[in-house]
């Protein structure tokens, strides 16, 4: 039990990319995002933090207006993660011991 053992947990999870007009693979990107929100605010007590990566996506539907999905109202160019990129964010989020409930899109 983490509450017990004075260490602190990470759980990080991992939004692959899909198609925007992918309904099925949108619909569980945003079951998992939804899933990282809410096991963030419940397992924060037992020091369980949960965070997610988004590779290229984000848990929005093709008709959301930008704004209202976090996300920049223009067209943005981004290459594609790298592993590096994933394991740079994984330690940034380790390192940040607040961090918890948030996703990191890159690539997107």
């Amino acid at each position: 039990d983490a509450a017990t053992d004075g260490e602190d947990r990470l759980v990080v999870n991992i939004l692959h990319p899909h198609a925007r007009d992918d309904w099925p693979a949108t619909r569980d990107a945003a079951i998992l995002w939804a899933f990282t929100r809410y096991a963030a605010l419940a397992w924060a007590p037992r020091r369980v933090r949960v965070n997610a990566v988004g590779l290229g996506v984000s848990p929005v539907t093709a008709a959301q207006p930008a704004e209202a999905a976090g996300q920049p109202a223009g067209p943005a160019p981004a290459r594609p993660a790298t592993a590096a990129d994933v394991a740079a964010t994984i330690m940034a989020m380790w390192g940040f011991p607040s961090m918890t409930g948030q996703l990191i899109r890159l690539g997107a």
